[in-house]
């Protein structure tokens, strides 16, 4: 049965987890984060759950001009220092609360564009 937004039930997501990213300081990050929760629960059928932020660091900025990674430009900058905290964490995001199914929007994307590639002639190793 299709949800209001036209996808079938067994693909619609209740659960998101939010990283915010670019905010000056976790005060900030934390009302962004409020205010988008409350804005969900409201209007959707849908929860956030909160996973961290990335501070809005200008290392980020000059990574990119010199045309290099930041973890390997500016590790120890503020933002490498996050990206590395939520790396580790990483492998918790999909948590059975999250109940990911191995049939998901994002596996079905997978599994098409290898159909694809391979309907193409192209070798999607």
């Amino acid at each position: 049965m299709p949800t209001s937004s036209g996808w079938p039930a067994a693909l619609a997501k209740q659960r998101f987890n939010v990283l915010v990213n670019r905010a000056h300081h976790l005060e900030e990050a934390r009302e962004l984060f409020t205010r988008l929760s409350a804005v969900a629960s409201e209007f959707l059928t849908v929860s956030l759950r909160w996973v961290g932020f990335v501070p809005d660091d200008p290392a980020v900025r000059r990574s990119h001009t010199l045309h290099r990674p930041l973890m390997e430009a500016f590790p120890q900058s503020e933002a490498a220092m996050a990206f590395s905290q939520l790396a580790a964490v990483l492998p918790q995001w999909d948590s059975p609360e999250t109940e990911r199914r191995d049939t998901g929007f994002m596996d079905l994307l997978i599994a098409a564009s290898r159909d694809w590639a391979g309907a193409d002639g192209v070798n999607a190793r």
